[in-house]
C-alpha cells in the first residue's frame, strides 16, 4: 500500500496541473475573442460617428451659435447611420433608435418628441462607445 502512495499524489498532481492549464488556456482564448471584437465594434461602429456625434454637442451648446457656428452636423443623417449599424448596438441603443423612428413616424403635437429622441440616441451611443473602450 504504501507503494501505491507516490503514484497517487504524483497522479493528482498531474490531473490538477492539467485542469488547471485548461482553464486558463479557455480564460485567455475567451479574452482574446472579446478583444478582437470589441476593436471590430470600435473601428466599425465607434470611430465612423463618434467625432460627429461629439461635434453636435459642442456646436448645438455653443452660447455663440447663430454668430460662429459656420458648420453644423445633419443628425437625422447621422441617426440614420447608427441605425444601419445597430447590430454592433447594444439593447438601450436598440429602443433608443426605436422611439426615434416612432418619434418621426407619428404626428407628435408637442414638436419636441424628435430633438428629444435624437438626444436619447446619442446619450446611449456615448454611452456604449464608453463601455466598449
Amino acid at each position: 500500500m504504501i507503494n501505491y502512495i507516490p503514484a497517487i499524489i504524483t497522479a493528482s498532481v498531474a490531473l490538477i496541473a492539467a485542469v488547471g492549464t485548461q482553464f486558463i488556456s479557455h480564460f485567455l482564448t475567451a479574452k482574446r475573442e472579446k478583444d478582437k471584437e470589441n476593436k471590430s465594434i470600435y473601428q466599425e461602429f465607434i470611430t465612423p460617428f463618434l467625432s460627429d456625434v461629439l461635434f453636435y454637442f459642442s456646436t448645438e451648446t455653443d452660447w455663440r451659435k447663430e454668430h460662429d457656428v459656420e458648420r453644423t452636423i445633419d443628425r437625422d443623417q447621422v441617426v440614420q447611420q447608427i441605425a444601419e449599424k445597430i447590430s454592433f448596438g447594444d439593447s438601450n441603443l436598440i429602443n433608443a433608435i426605436f422611439d426615434y423612428t416612432s418619434s418621426i413616424t407619428f404626428f407628435d403635437g408637442r414638436g419636441e418628441s424628435k430633438n428629444t429622441s435624437v438626444l436619447i440616441v446619442f446619450f446611449w451611443y456615448l454611452n456604449y462607445s464608453f463601455h466598449i473602450t
